[in-house]
């Protein structure tokens, strides 16, 4: 699946993936085929198709006005994903007015592979978002508890995800109060996407 967003991130048509030979993995996708190698007689390879997802969506510490964000940790596939993703949406704990630079803590998306970035405090709950907020452990619990069965889970889904009319609700289901930053209304002025 790797090298199948790789390809994906890069427009190539399909990529070569050695480490499926053999495996019974090949009986049950008819979209991994196995052919020559073109540059070594004899030497069976597989091929996989690109994965590109419509949209990609990343929640990020920062944004700025112009789509560059920074998103949590060093995980260089982000960047990959969004490269290979028709449409990039980012969710932001905040959006900042200075222009964001690549060298700051985290993974930089640059604004040309992003499309939409819209300010979201708590986006990333019940995950937590660097020093801002910790993991939600107990509902966290609660979701692990609700997925063990499908009547438990589609309860779980209606609760929090279907129940609540916005994002802003299912934070108050959950008893989760994000900052806000004096004089910034942080549940508005999303980033009007990119023509």
């Amino acid at each position: 699946m790797y090298s199948m967003v790789q390809a994906g991130s890069m427009g190539a048509p399909f990529v070569a993936v050695r480490g499926l030979l053999g495996g019974d993995l090949l009986k049950h996708r008819p979209d991994l085929r196995v052919v020559m190698n073109p540059f070594q007689e004899r030497d069976a390879v597989v091929v996989a198709p690109p994965i590109r997802p419509d949209v990609a969506v990343f929640h990020a510490a920062r944004a700025d006005r112009l789509g560059n964000a920074i998103t949590l940790g060093e995980r260089r596939d982000d960047l990959m994903l969004a490269r290979a993703a028709r449409r990039v949406v980012v969710t932001a704990e905040e959006i900042v007015e200075k222009e964001l630079k690549p060298g700051a803590a985290g993974t930089f998306l640059p604004a040309i592979d992003v499309d939409q970035v819209v300010c979201v405090p708590g986006g990333a709950h019940p995950a937590g978002c660097t020093k801002r907020y910790g993991c939600d452990r107990i509902h966290l619990g609660e979701y692990l508890e609700a997925a063990k069965d499908g009547s438990t889970f589609k309860a779980y889904l209606e609760k929090y995800v279907f129940g609540p009319r916005d994002h802003r609700a299912y934070l108050s289901r959950v008893g989760f109060r994000p900052r806000k930053k004096r004089g910034q209304d942080a549940w508005r002025n999303p980033i009007p996407p990119k023509s």
